[in-house]
This record gives C-alpha cells, structure tokens and sequence, in this order.
C-alpha cells in the first residue's frame, strides 16, 4: 500500500528526468537522482527485509536469548550489557533519526521558511516546492505553481518526506542494533574469559563455554551478513554514484544548494 502512494510522485520524477534527458539537462537529471534513488530505495529495502524474515526473526531471537541469560549472570556482566543498551539507543536510535530527520526534513523545513517569508515580507512572493518538480505534460514550467496543485503536491511531498525519514530510521537502524549486539557478545565472553583466567577452578568447564559462545558469535555474524549483505553492496555502489555526481556538479560550476549537500552528506 505505502508503495502505491508513492508511485505518483515517482512516475512524475521520473518523466521530468526523461524531459531533461531530452534537453540535455544533465544537472536536473543529477539533482532529481540523488532523491529519488535513495527514496526508492527505502521501499527496496521493505521487500529486502520481507525476503529476508527468517533471518531477521533468528536475530531478534538471539537478542532475546541473550538478554534472557544475563539475568542469571553477575552485576558485572549486567553493567556491560546496560552499556551496550544504553549506546544503541544513543547512536543507532536516537543519534541515527536525528541524522536521517536532519537530512530529509531539511527539504520541506526550508521550503516552508522560504514561502512563509516571502509571502510576508514581498509584494510579489515566488513560491518553493520541497523538491522542485515540473507539472507533467505541462505547458508552462510555472503551471507548477498555479494552485491547488501546488499546494496538493507540497503536502504530497510532505508525506513522502516522513516515509523516507520512517524507511532509514527502521531498517538501517536495526542494521546498527545487530552490529552492536555482536560488540556485545564479544565483551561478554572476553570478560568470562579474565574471569575465567583469574579463578582456577572448573577451567575446562569455562574454556568450553567461552569457546561455544564465539562459536555463537561468529555464526551470528554470519547471519547478519546473509541479512544485510545485498543492502550493503548496493550502498556501496550508490555512494560511489552519489560521489561521483557530486563531483560533477561542483567541477561543472554549478550553484551550490545547501539542502542537497546535506542530504548528500548524510
């Protein structure tokens, strides 16, 4: 459903990018790229992760165990696990959606200050779409921002503002969780080893249990990767465009515009 209503506004992206590739408008054709791939993206990633559900399931199920063992473990194993806790939630949860927010929601915050200011403080008010976007089949380019059509598609945009910012928070976000739990698991059994090594009874018992548990670690590892691994080939390959378009752009001498640099960046 949520990809169906965002289809309009992609198919309008991409028929104003066959009209630039028409004109040889290759600087538009850059700039309306750099939105929409990574938008799509995000809803490739709904169906990566649907592909992938018995793996992600297996993952939350070892979150699960794990966090179930270490109740019955010392306080000093507790304190490294409320550490662990306590920095996904700073930096894959609320660190990454103000990174993601701050990047996306760039977009309609500046658009909605530039109209607000203009139409307060000029006689003649020029008006700004999130992403600057030709009606299609349109005679005029600024039938665009006739109303209610701007208006409608202003808040269109809104929407799919806050899909982009859900989509990378989710997905991504529970990419860095996996990752952290995995650090975790190795603190864990890095300390049973000290205190393995500290005491000297039932060191057998203990040698064998540190052994399991990154026997556990590594196969958990494994199946991140097996999880997130075609996301990441393709971030790898799309930063490499997204670089590369970049460097277009600024080696052309093209104007600089803040909300995309951002955007990029992020």
């Amino acid at each position: 459903i949520l990809i169906a209503t965002v289809a309009p506004v992609a198919t309008m992206i991409f028929l104003d990018m066959y009209k630039c590739w028409t004109k040889g408008d290759i600087v538009n054709i850059i700039r309306h790229s750099t939105v929409v791939g990574p938008f799509l993206g995000g809803f490739f990633k709904m169906i990566l992760m649907y592909h992938k559900r018995i793996q992600a399931k297996q993952i939350l199920d070892e979150f699960d165990r794990d966090h179930y063992m270490l109740n019955n473990f010392s306080e000093t194993y507790k304190d490294i696990a409320r550490a662990s806790i306590r920095n996904c939630q700073i930096y894959s949860e609320r660190l990454w959606l103000c990174l993601v927010t701050t990047c996306v929601m760039t977009f309609p915050v500046m658009a909605i200050a530039l109209n607000i200011y203009n139409f307060v403080f000029k006689s003649e008010p020029t008006k700004y779409m999130i992403h600057d976007l030709e009606k299609p089949f349109s005679d005029s380019p600024e039938e665009r921002f006739e109303s209610p059509y701007f208006e409608l598609l202003f808040a269109y945009m809104f929407y799919a503002a806050i899909l982009y910012v859900v989509n990378f928070t989710g997905y991504d976000g529970f990419f860095g969780l996996c990752v952290n739990h995995a650090c975790l698991k190795m603190e864990l059994y890095c300390k049973a080893e000290e205190a393995m090594l500290a005491d000297r009874e039932e060191v057998y018992g203990r040698v064998v249990a540190v052994v399991r548990e990154q026997c556990r670690m590594f196969r958990y590892v494994d199946l991140i990767q097996d999880t997130f691994n075609i996301w990441l080939g393709i971030i790898f390959i799309a930063t490499m465009i997204q670089i590369c378009t970049c460097l277009y752009h600024i080696t052309e001498g093209y104007g600089f515009d803040i909300r995309y640099m951002i955007f990029v960046y992020g």
